[in-house]
C-alpha cells in the first residue's frame, strides 16, 4: 500500500473518461480492468486484476475535482487498515483526468444482493 495518495502521479495518457473505461486498460501499470461494476454521482467502480499475481481488487475512479471523495476516503480505509471487515487500500493515484483508488474486493455489490 501507498502512504501517499497521488502514488500513481501523473500521466501523459490520452483523456479518458473515469465512468466509461474499456476492458483491458492498464491502470497504474499494473492493474488490468475486466469488467465495470456500477457507476453513481462521483464515478465508476470497475473490477481490475492484478497482472502481477492475478489478485482480484476495486477500483473506484472519480473526475478530477477541487474537492474529491476518495482522497478522504483513501484516508479513512488507512486508519481502519486492521479492522477486518473493511477493504484494504492497495493502491491510489491521479491520472490527467481522474483520481483512483484500488480497494480488495470484498463482494458482490449491494444492488446485487438486494437484487
Amino acid at each position: 500500500m501507498h502512504s501517499n495518495y497521488v502514488s500513481g502521479g501523473r500521466s501523459r495518457e490520452p483523456a479518458v473518461s473515469p465512468t466509461n473505461m474499456p476492458k483491458g486498460k492498464v491502470v497504474a501499470h499494473r492493474w488490468k480492468i475486466k469488467q465495470k461494476l456500477g457507476e453513481g454521482g462521483f464515478g465508476a467502480v470497475y473490477k481490475v486484476v492484478n497482472m502481477e499475481t492475478m489478485t482480484p481488487a476495486a477500483l473506484k475512479v472519480e473526475r478530477i475535482k477541487k474537492h474529491g471523495v476518495l482522497k478522504l476516503e483513501a484516508m479513512i480505509l488507512r486508519r481502519l487498515a486492521d479492522y477486518p471487515f473493511f477493504p484494504h487500500l492497495l493502491d491510489s493515484g491521479k491520472k490527467a483526468t481522474y483520481s483512483y483508488i484500488i480497494l480488495t474486493l470484498l463482494g458482490p455489490s449491494l444492488n446485487k444482493i438486494l437484487k
